[in-house]
């Protein structure tokens, strides 16, 4: 008896009363769209719900608006007409996800085919501001190179001499000076 009464004290009293049920299942359409730009191809998912009449919003991966108009960069990217650009190199057009990257020198923006490192400075360059040093052979950016006054090649600051006329003048031209002066003295004697 106490082990009942102290069961009953101790106790919740939860009584449900279910009146009327009605379960309602209804399809929730998902299409795969296939959206084809010039030079690129994606598939994008999309939801059409038949009970609210309403289709999933398209939005741009740039800024996250609602795409009214689908435009696709060359990478694949939806994006709505304000966030694509063109890469000032191969003009493809792009994202400003893509164009991403801008020449150190003149400021254009590149997309990652057309950007260039600089080995020198460590910059992203476009093609037109890379030159070829003449001393190293290495490729660096127009900022990191300066002209010899001689030869008219580019080259690192750190290769470059004075002359014996005063000029400041690449390795290979002050090479060439010393090979000079010791070929005129081998056949002087």
């Amino acid at each position: 008896f106490s082990l009942n009464n102290a069961r009953q004290k101790n106790s919740l009293n939860i009584s449900n009363k279910l009146i009327n049920t009605t379960v309602i299942y209804y399809p929730v359409f998902q299409f795969n769209v296939y959206i084809k730009g010039d030079n690129s191809k994606r598939f994008v998912e999309v939801n059409y719900d038949p009970l609210t009449k309403k289709m999933d919003q398209l939005k741009c991966e740039s800024c996250t608006t609602p795409l009214s108009e689908i435009q696709i960069d060359e990478a694949g990217h939806l994006t709505c007409q304000n966030c694509l650009d063109h890469c000032s190199e191969c003009g493809k057009v792009y994202c400003q996800k893509c164009l991403n990257k801008s020449c150190h020198a003149c400021g254009k923006p590149l997309c990652k085919n057309c950007s260039i490192v600089c080995f020198g400075c460590g910059n992203y360059t476009c093609q037109t501001h890379m030159r070829k040093d003449c001393v190293s052979g290495e490729d660096r950016c127009t900022m990191c190179l300066r002209a010899c006054l001689r030869c008219h090649g580019a080259s690192e600051e750190k290769h470059f001499g004075e002359a014996i006329d005063g000029s400041k003048v690449c390795q290979k031209c002050l090479a060439q000076e010393k090979r000079n002066k010791v070929m005129k003295n081998v056949f002087e004697d």
